[in-house]
């Protein structure tokens, strides 16, 4: 990981800052997606909504229409 992040910091400087994907995706995956399911499912806590990006945005724009209009 280390060397993908070096090479992502390299491509930055030439503008290319969608080379840190290489390095940022498994670590969302690997580590920060099973950290929040397990939070999810250890601390009980009011959830608005859990999904995916765009279902997310659509509860989003649905609860500011509600709430902040």
């Amino acid at each position: 990981m280390i060397e993908a992040q070096q090479r992502a910091f390299s491509a930055q400087r030439l503008g290319n800052v969608q080379a840190h994907d290489d390095w940022l995706a498994p670590l969302l995956r690997e580590y920060y997606d099973p950290m929040y399911r397990h939070q999810l499912e250890h601390q009980p806590r009011s959830t608005l909504h859990v999904g995916d990006w765009d279902s997310c945005l659509v509860v989003a724009r649905q609860w500011e229409r509600e709430y902040v209009a």
